[in-house]
């Protein structure tokens, strides 16, 4: 079990991608969604996200998602995760001083059951809860 909550991570920021991907497809989209990117790696965000908003100096607002998942079965899992460092971030504000940059934090629970033909592990990955936090800078 400690091995699949290692190699969660990958699989909610896949899974939280989906989800966003799936929301610019539906036809009533409240949020006024235009983009859904995954993140290259390494990038400060492994989802980016672009709303279509009416504004003196552009059309499109651009969301920068850091995913992170945390285990609910593990008692200290998120308690220091590896967050993009307050440097990169506020270069990035400086850059742009419309940059988005926001952290979902996901919890996740994973069951799992042994095949008894195969004696393979067979596992489900269930979210159970998220925080997001939206990281303003003002100068």
């Amino acid at each position: 079990m400690e091995n699949v909550n290692k190699i969660a991570g990958p699989f909610v920021e896949a899974w939280a991608f989906k989800i966003f991907s799936e929301a610019l497809e539906n036809e009533n989209n409240t949020y006024n969604l235009v983009n859904v990117e995954a993140g290259k790696r390494l990038n400060m965000a492994d989802v980016i996200l672009q709303f279509k908003k009416t504004r003196k100096r552009s059309s499109v607002v651009t969301g920068n998602i850091d995913v992170k998942a945390t285990s609910n079965d593990i008692a200290n899992s998120g308690k220091s995760p590896n967050i993009t460092s307050f440097a990169r971030i506020r270069s990035a504000y400086i850059e742009d001083p419309d940059y988005i940059f926001i952290i979902l934090s996901i919890k996740h629970k994973v069951y799992s059951t042994k095949d008894i033909k195969t004696k393979m592990m067979m596992g489900v990955m269930e979210i159970v809860d998220f925080n997001s936090y939206d990281i303003e800078i003002y100068f």
